[in-house]
């Protein structure tokens, strides 16, 4: 498994627009067999930035699988408005995974 982070910076009266877009961008994501799951987080000192976090089956399959499907291209035709305004798109490899601690119970 990978992980793509996108970061965007988008103008404040766009970011509603953005929302949107990935909202229906979603529905290719959640039908991709190469995408594990997805989030769109917003920044809260920074309400105009976001970060996508796209987990795929493999960089592989990201970049010569979903990109060369139908699904791909109505997943671009939601977001490519916003395409100018990413700040960084980069794949990530996992490295150390967190475990949380369960409270005792007395």
């Amino acid at each position: 498994m990978v992980i793509e982070y996108i970061r965007y910076e988008v103008p404040v009266g766009q970011c509603e627009q953005f929302i949107n877009a990935y909202r229906a961008a979603a529905e290719q994501l959640a039908s991709a067999r190469q995408c594990l799951a997805f989030e769109v987080s917003r920044g809260i000192e920074s309400p105009n930035r976001f970060v996508v976090r796209i987990e795929w089956t493999s960089k592989r399959a990201h970049e010569e699988g979903f990109q060369r499907e139908r699904l791909f291209k109505a997943f671009q035709e939601n977001v490519k408005p916003f395409n100018g305004n990413a700040r960084e798109m980069e794949h990530y490899q996992v490295e150390v995974v967190s475990v949380p601690q369960v409270a005792a119970v007395h």
